[in-house]
């Protein structure tokens, strides 16, 4: 096989997963809104993980009761939960949550299979980004083949335009976890109850390890509300089984838990504030990635 055909075929292969992934939810989301009946659903509990909402609801089909758990419809199996979704599908204009604890709200189903059900149907918005995704898997790789000829002759330049984008978007993120690093100090507290700790393996690049797993339910004001965050920042941390084990164990033995939560919006939640260097090391990766292409950029043209 050509070597240049794998600069269309693996991007294609991506592009083609994403572009299945959009059909589904166009499809789903236009099949719930022009056929699905609705009823009226509790509210049990909501949470956001790591920009990811989870919901549990209950509702009542002829005389039936059903526990729900998808926001939007999803992919064709009906469920939704684990995937991010645009912050309107689950917040108001003003920033409060559309279904909060105990409240009781509208809810649709199919009538041919009352469990699947969803809290908002229709086509969700945000499509935008896996769209943007699509043309990039598209577009870069076919005017790179397109151009291959150039591109064989500047793989240097493209190299390190490619570590300089990675470096400045890497920056980007670094200085939002930073920020969001010194603002999580001031949250405030609660009791909670841990209904879930275990380990899990985790893969990283060649070599893996073990981390802990968790998900607990607090309450704020009299609203329930549940989370699967461990830490205050996104920064996982492989460790060896024994000390992943021991880690969940003493968590288990505490007769309670404490939660931090954010005032503004009490559904987001953590149990442990994030060390320094989980805030600082991604802006020191990014650095190096700006400083490793600002030094091969010299190096180019003083040859």
């Amino acid at each position: 096989m050509n070597s240049s055909l794998l600069i269309l075929i693996v991007p294609a292969f991506i592009a083609a997963i994403i572009a299945w992934g959009l059909i589904a939810t166009i499809w789903r989301g236009s099949q719930s809104a022009s056929s699905w009946a609705r009823t009226t659903a509790r509210i049990k509990t909501f949470g956001v993980t790591l920009g990811v909402p989870a919901v549990i609801y209950e509702y009542e089909v002829d005389g039936s009761k059903w526990t729900g758990t998808a926001i939007v419809p999803g992919a064709p199996t009906g469920k939704s939960q684990g995937s991010t979704l645009d912050k309107s599908v689950y917040l108001r204009p003003d920033g409060s949550l559309k279904f909060p604890p105990n409240a009781d709200v509208d809810v649709f189903y199919d009538p041919k299979n009352p469990s699947d059900a969803a809290l908002v149907t229709g086509i969700p918005p945000g499509l935008w980004k896996p769209v943007a995704l699509l043309f990039l898997f598209i577009g870069i790789p076919g005017e790179l083949y397109e151009h291959r000829a150039w591109a064989a002759g500047h793989g240097e330049q493209l190299a390190l335009a490619l570590f300089l984008f990675a470096g400045i978007l890497l920056l980007g993120a670094s200085l939002k976890w930073l920020k969001n690093y010194f603002r999580v100090q001031t949250f405030p507290c609660t009791g909670g109850r841990l209904s879930k700790a275990e380990i899990a393996y985790e893969r990283s690049g060649k070599s893996g390890g073990y981390t802990p797993v968790v998900e607990f339910e607090y309450e704020v004001n009299g609203a329930q509300y549940q989370s699967r965050q461990l830490t205050s920042l996104s920064f996982q941390v492989l460790e060896s089984r024994a000390a992943a084990q021991a880690f969940v164990d003493q968590l288990r033995a505490k007769p309670s838990i404490t939660v931090y939560y954010d005032p503004r919006e009490p559904w987001v939640a953590f149990l442990q504030h994030s060390s320094i260097w989980s805030a600082i090391l991604p802006a020191l990766m990014a650095l190096a990635f700006i400083g490793f292409s600002v030094g091969f950029w010299f190096h180019l043209h003083r040859r």
